[in-house]
């Protein structure tokens, strides 16, 4: 079953298959599942269209999840790359933002890439 695009195995439980979902963690599935009423026992088979269509409906009004959220944390990116800020300096150079230490780590940081 798809919602928002995203693959849900029909034998997990409702509240673990929303955590599939880019942008959707724990504690916020947990709070999806108890406003739609839907208990932690549920699996996503047992939903009707009716749940799906209200689950999927909460989401995109409530959340910012998916693709939105991955093009909101780029563009958040780009702006402090773009205003100049010690943060988007930090990230140009691929170095750490949050003040860590570089002298003997910051190794992984080296090596992924954000834009």
């Amino acid at each position: 079953m798809h919602i928002l695009g995203v693959f849900l195995p029909l034998e997990d439980y409702v509240f673990i298959a929303l955590q599939r979902i880019f942008g959707i963690g724990n504690c916020r599935a947990k709070k999806i599942c108890n406003f739609l009423l839907i208990t932690k026992f549920y699996k996503v088979k047992q939903l009707n269209r009716i749940q799906i269509i209200q689950l999927s409906q909460y989401i995109e009004k409530n959340y910012n999840v998916g693709v939105d959220l991955q093009n909101q944390i780029k563009a958040n990116f780009k702006n402090l790359v773009q205003i100049s800020s010690y943060r988007g300096i930090r990230h140009t150079l691929k170095l750490p933002v949050r003040g860590q230490r570089t002298h003997t780590n910051s190794k992984t940081k080296k090596k992924i890439k954000y834009i």
